[in-house]
């Protein structure tokens, strides 16, 4: 037992003493220690990894070591270790872009995104060049999760992070940061190709330095600077957009044979008798449809029956749609041109680049042209001391035909649509009239024999004899002074001044139909002479508005390590901030577009219209002039901490005054803060062994937020206007809103708890956040009690609860010779009605038209969907039957009228899953990219068939095919059956009711890029060159609801656009 002890001690000690322990340091390119990197030998089946200093320690029993140095964000290196070498130090070099290199800018300062406690997503250059176009907004759109936009109105864009936060539509939108400062001119002016990044500020750690107007979140634009390194480089690119244009058969109109079908109906019932034979007033305001006049010259026995079928079987095959895209609508395309030069020397840099962009619109005539040109310069005056300045200027012009004929022309006349069988040209390409304002026949037996000016209406031959055009002019400048007395500290002074000017000139021609009409109507005819009581000529708009805002910014921060173990980070500072807007417009009548000449007309007096068409009537004018001032003063503190580079701790305060709030001093200023933790849990000790775990954050917060749009008034707000007529000459003022000095600032509580992660070098990375927000004190224009005298006043009405979760994942692969890198993004965001002081109105107000507006009511969520309950169809006569008090009804006035309690409640309008998939293919030099978004978990209401509308206004509907018309119909359609004569309530009803109500769930193919990149040489300078292919608005792939309605989009979805492009950087 003895010799066996014996001989493992001495077996033992062999062992012992042949082991070598090889010491050393891993430190990055400025000498600072990256803890947490991982070391392994050559089969990965030893891993340690190195201290909070970086230090390592590897014990092997060969006298040389070969080891693997592995840390996220930075190259592997390995490295061979021998005996004799001693204490080594590992050197890694940064990847180009790295998790740890990646700064967000928050407006105020910029933040390493590890150290940060608050949630943030970082757009970069690349991700923003995915599609084309002229507005940086629009580039985002599927690129974060958080970000949504809702495109539901006609020419709107309306932006939310994490849902709405405020009851008035105003105020939903995140505040937009360009450089420092919110921007006031119009988005338009920004060249997305002076933009280096994007970075979305979501809860309020992140957004709270923005204080009272960041409770809806905030973007924060970069431009970008001068090149880094000392050399000069220029850059060009130019793009081709091309759209398709719009498709105006997506909408399900009636069409011609059917509205033909209708008019036979009503005809036959007497529908038109009344106006038709009524006095000449009402006959002559009133428009009928070809057919309708040719139905009544066949019954005074002016044509036979067999031109009538001839003309309408004619008739019924024709769609106006086609003839009103080849006249009125243009193929819309861009051109865009991007010129950029920088320099940096040792104490100078400066980066200055044009853009010059020309587009064609949808409609005739329709184009905008856009031309910047910035420069950004920074002088280092002493190692201390260093100055930068911005300079910018932007101008648009542009010009349309804004009284064209389109797909939503309004022609007057008791009517609001078109009859689809209309026909802009005979067969000879010669215009033709149709009715406008007044009857036709009426209007034609003018043009006979009435010495007035032809009152005819020729769409095909207005192109043009209506014009606007608009100039904005943009400038801003910046400049700011940097001086840093000791290491660490920086005191930073900004002071930033925009101007920017909008002149829009509407032009009516006289040879108009505006103009026309105008003179016309206003004309005193006498023995065959006409007075002209409203000139000859032009009628000339003209609209002006200027806005001239400042801010100025003093602040300090200071930022220390110490003892290798502790860092610190403090910002301080306040800002001043006022902005003033002026408009003004006026019109001018008989202007020669030659003389540039006007004639002076009477605007106080009242005078008859032509042939009693109206009742005496003041010459219209339109003057007006407005002010307004927003002013904002701020305080703030930002301090962060962090130890070991493990445990982070930041805290922020601010403090905002404006003069949009309270009398009192006290009500005028709004404290909101922030507080975060956040815990690098892979650098702990029992995590070291976990080689394949690169990343493991988790970060908390907790914090306040507000809004400020505007909509307050603490003081009572009066309306001015001008005298009603010549019999009151007095001017006359009324008190729109009452005073409030009682109102308070919103409140955005926001709880954030988030995760990040990366693991395999990077082969997989995100991040997991949940949030809870609570908004509090909502400001909404609200009703009174008529017996105030008021009608609405602003108070502070409702508190909103929303939570939801944000994740993004993001896996880099290869597979073969490609590489692959998948994103995707996923957000969950619900916002329900917590407390509600407000008035609740009539069921009609929630189910009509539902969806479409915040619209709050208690425990529901925001943009709530309602719906009348449906009990089907009346077997016997097709009438839609309803729900009212537990029982079924048809008494629709009573229905459309009743408690919102009464209604079947779906949901939300505004999606509250919502997110993309980005799938990117790299093979040699070839980049071929796909974002695909979805939506679901919303609903929205379906237009449809309403008989009222069809008979009066010519609004109709291909539900009409579905209707009712024999009994046992209602088992397969839901449209009741045409009665006549119409009854409104019971077409209210059945449009707002349940079978209108569809899911809006779709998966959409946004967008598509295909880009080819190479390098050449041209003597010692070296060319980078891409050419690029890109589609966007490609279509729906799914949809959940069986009508092909893509609920987006309440009018036209927009047309596929298709880019060419290079860029060429020398």
């Amino acid at each position: 037992m003895r010799i066996a002890i014996i001989l493992s001690w001495l077996l033992l000690s062999l062992t012992i003493n042949a082991q070598v322990t090889f010491k050393g340091k891993v430190v990055d390119g400025s000498g600072k220690p990256i803890p947490g990197t991982t070391i392994s030998n050559k089969d990965g089946k030893k891993v340690i990894k190195s201290d909070d200093r970086g230090q390592f320690q590897w014990t092997d029993q060969a006298d040389t070591a070969t080891l693997r140095f592995h840390h996220l964000g930075y190259n592997d290196r390995n490295i061979s270790l021998f005996k004799e070498t001693g204490f080594t130090t590992i050197t890694l070099e940064l990847l180009e872009t790295t998790l740890d290199e990646v700064q967000i800018n928050t407006g105020y300062q910029q933040l390493p995104k590890e150290r940060a406690t608050g949630s943030f997503e970082l757009i970069d250059n690349k991700s923003l060049n995915l599609r084309t176009g002229n507005n940086i907004l629009e580039r985002l759109e599927g690129l974060s999760p958080a970000l949504q936009f809702d495109r539901r109105r006609e020419g709107e864009v309306s932006l939310n992070i994490r849902g709405i936060n405020t009851l008035d539509p105003t105020m939903a939108g995140p505040l937009i940061i360009l450089d420092n400062f919110p921007y006031q001119g119009d988005l338009g002016n920004i060249n997305p190709n002076d933009i280096e990044s994007v970075s979305i500020l979501k809860d309020a750690a992140a957004a709270s330095i923005w204080g009272a107007r960041a409770g809806n979140g905030v973007i924060v634009i970069t431009s970008k600077k001068a090149a880094k390194k000392q050399r000069i480089a220029l850059e060009y690119s130019s793009t081709m957009d091309i759209s398709e244009k719009p498709n105006l058969f997506y909408s399900p109109d009636l069409n011609a044979a059917d509205f033909i079908e209708v008019e036979r109906f009503l005809f036959d019932k007497g529908f038109y008798n009344a106006s038709y034979n009524g006095t000449p007033r009402v006959k002559n305001n009133t428009i009928y449809s070809p057919i309708v006049e040719l139905l009544f010259k066949q019954l005074e026995g002016k044509v036979g029956a067999d031109v009538v079928d001839r003309e309408i079987a004619r008739l019924g095959r024709v769609d106006y749609r086609r003839e009103m895209l080849d006249l009125f609508y243009s193929t819309p395309q861009t051109q865009q041109h991007y010129f950029a030069l920088s320099n940096k020397s040792d104490k100078f840099s400066n980066r200055l680049s044009m853009g010059f962009d020309r587009a064609i619109g949808n409609n005739k005539g329709s184009e905008n042209n856009r031309f910047n040109i910035r420069s950004v310069s920074r002088l280092d005056l002493t190692p201390k001391l260093s100055i930068e300045g911005v300079l910018a200027y932007d101008y648009r012009k542009g010009q349309s035909y804004p009284d064209l004929m389109d797909n939503d022309y309004v022609i007057g006349g008791g009517k609001t649509n078109l009859y689809p069988y209309a026909q802009f040209r005979d067969q000879e390409h010669n215009a033709l009239p149709i009715p406008r304002t007044y009857n036709l026949d009426y209007v034609k037996g003018l043009a006979a024999d009435s010495p007035l000016q032809n009152w005819l209406y020729y769409p095909a031959d207005e192109i043009g004899t209506a014009k606007a055009e608009n100039n904005r002019h943009h400038f801003q400048a910046q400049v700011s002074v940097n001086y840093r007395p000791i290491e660490g500290m920086a005191i930073n002074m900004t002071y930033n001044v925009e101007n920017e000017t909008y002149d829009n000139e509407l032009l009516y021609r006289q040879h108009s139909f505006y103009a026309r009409n105008l003179v016309n109507r206003f004309s005193q005819v006498s023995d065959g002479k006409v007075k002209y009581i409203v000139p000859l000529g032009g009628i000339k708009n003209s609209t002006s508005e200027s806005t001239r805002a400042y801010n100025l910014r003093t602040q300090g921060s200071y930022q220390k390590r110490f003892n290798d173990q502790h860092d610190i980070n403090i910002l301080m500072g306040a800002e001043i901030s006022n902005r003033q807007t002026d408009s003004k417009s006026f019109r001018v009548y008989g202007y020669d577009e030659e003389t540039m000449l006007s004639q002076v007309v009477d605007y106080v007096n009242a005078y008859p219209i032509y042939d009693g068409l109206a009742s005496n009537a003041r010459i219209p004018a339109a003057e007006g002039f407005n002010r307004m001032y927003k002013r904002f003063v701020s305080m703030y503190i930002n301090v962060g901490y962090q130890y070991r580079d493990k445990y982070g701790l930041s805290f922020s305060s601010r403090k905002d005054a404006s003069n949009l709030f309270g009398v009192n001093t006290n009500d005028k200023w709004n404290p909101l803060w922030s507080a975060g933790l956040s815990w690098r849990a892979d650098k702990e000790f029992f995590m070291s062994q976990l080689s394949w775990l690169d990343l493991l954050k988790l970060r908390a917060t907790y914090g306040h937020s507000g809004n400020s749009g505007g909509v307050a008034n603490p003081l009572p707000l009066i309306s001015y206007s001008s005298p009603i007529n010549s019999l009151n000459p007095l001017l006359k003022a009324a008190v729109l809103t009452p005073a409030n000095p009682d109102l308070k600032w919103e409140d955005v509580r926001t709880v954030n708890v988030g995760l990040d992660f990366a693991v395999k070098g990077g082969i997989l990375t995100g991040s997991v956040e949940y949030y809870n927000k609570k908004s509090t004190d909502l400001l909404s224009l609200d009703a009174l009690d008529i017996t105030t005298g008021y009608g609405t006043a602003t108070r502070n009405v409702a508190t909103l609860i929303g939570k939801g979760i944000d994740i993004r994942l993001s896996s880099n692969y290869r597979l073969g010779s490609l590489q692959l890198r998948s994103t995707l993004n996923f957000s969950k965001s619900r916002t329900k009605v917590a407390k509600f002081y407000g008035t609740i109105v009539a069921g009609s107000s929630y189910a009509v038209n539902t969806g479409r507006t915040i619209n709050p009511v208690l425990d529901k969520e925001i943009y709530p969907v309602f719906a009348y309950y449906f009990e089907g169809l009346d077997p016997a006569n097709g009438d839609p039957q309803g729900r009212y008090k537990g029982e079924v009804s048809k008494e629709y006035n009573r229905m459309v009228l009743d408690s919102v309690q009464n209604l079947r409640y779906y949901g939300t309008a505004l999606p509250p899953y919502y997110g993309s998939f980005i799938q990117e293919l790299n093979w040699k030099n070839f980049t071929f990219t796909m974002l695909f978004s979805y939506k679901f978990g919303h609903y929205f209401q379906k237009e449809t068939i309403s008989y009222s509308s069809l008979f009066n206004s010519w609004s109709g509907h291909s539900d009409y095919q579905r209707r009712w018309r024999q009994p046992g119909d209602e088992a397969h359609t839901t449209v009741p059956s045409m009665v006549y004569p119409a009854v409104s309530a019971r077409d209210r009803f059945y449009g707002a009711a349940e079978p209108n109500i569809q899911k809006g769930d779709l998966i959409r193919l946004q967008d598509i890029a295909l880009n080819y990149g190479f390098k050449t040489k041209i003597g010692k300078h070296q060319i980078n060159a891409n050419i690029y292919l890109k589609a966007n608005n490609l279509g729906l792939l799914w949809r959940a609801n069986r009508f092909g309605l893509d609920p987006d989009y309440y009018d036209l979805p927009p047309a596929r656009r298709y880019a060419f492009g290079l860029n060429v950087k020398f």
